[in-house]
């Protein structure tokens, strides 16, 4: 089954996630499949393109995301590990200066693109994440919903120009 596909910022390519350890990349024209990310250990869950277009993050059972530069496609270009769980939904920022990843349980990690991904925010809470995304045009707030023994709820996080990257509203 086809886990979550994303087509890239120019509308040319598509991100494909499914129960298999490779990712593939396909041509939305021809319909080929042009590029096969190989390197998670386990099925992918979710992906997206960092807006330049040359970058694809993915997030896989195996508890890490990869990040991918589609001009050498050979090997993943960062490797970042979850705390406990598997990587089920992340966001590149709408100007791509942070990652949001999400795991399947009680962590949202932020990651500082412009720094390499070395430097992160974490959000610990309890619970099953169900969802991210972030608001309209300039993306300063950052959602994300979560759900407790049968209740749910959404967490609305402010952008900050100063760390943390994010504060809660």
């Amino acid at each position: 089954p086809v886990n979550d596909l994303k087509a890239s910022p120019d509308g040319n390519l598509l991100l494909i996630l499914e129960d298999q350890k490779e990712c593939a990349i396909k041509d939305l024209r021809s319909g080929e499949k042009i590029i096969e990310l190989c390197g998670h250990e386990d099925y992918g869950f979710t992906g997206d393109w960092h807006p330049n277009g040359f970058f694809v993050a993915t997030g896989n059972q195996d508890s890490t995301c990869r990040i991918w530069d589609l001009r050498k496609p050979e090997k993943s270009v960062e490797v970042l590990q979850a705390h406990i769980g598997t990587v089920c939904s992340l966001i590149y920022s709408k100007d791509g200066s942070n990652l949001i990843i999400a795991e399947n349980v009680d962590y949202v990690n932020i990651y500082d693109t412009t720094n390499n991904y070395e430097s992160m925010q974490v959000i610990d809470f309890f619970g099953e994440v169900i969802g991210i995304n972030f608001d309209g045009e300039d993306g300063d707030n950052l959602f994300f919903g979560v759900m407790l023994d049968g209740r749910n709820g959404i967490f609305v996080y402010n952008k900050k120009t100063s760390q943390p990257l994010y504060t809660l509203s």
